[in-house]
């Protein structure tokens, strides 16, 4: 599968379970986040080193990047539509 397959996979399977999850429970600690980060980084990369910075896999497509998402940064949009 390619790098933008697994994305897509991500994106499209992945993430919808993590919000509902993050929206209805409190927030998991910081280590369980950067946990779930890992597992995707590893699924991308078939558990082998990195290719290329995670930061710039975050970018927008536009941006050179390929849209993966961050998920401490979602946890925190997601508390913040609670106040």
């Amino acid at each position: 599968m390619t790098l933008y397959g697994k994305v897509t996979i991500i994106n499209t399977f992945v993430i919808p379970q993590l919000v509902y999850l993050l929206s209805v429970f409190p927030s998991p600690s910081e280590e369980m986040l950067m946990r779930i980060n890992k597992l995707l980084f590893e699924f991308v990369w078939n558990a082998k080193p990195d290719k290329v910075k995670r930061s710039s896999m975050k970018l927008p497509k536009e941006k050179g990047g390929v849209s993966v998402p961050d998920i401490v940064l979602k946890d925190q949009a997601l508390k913040i539509v609670w106040v």
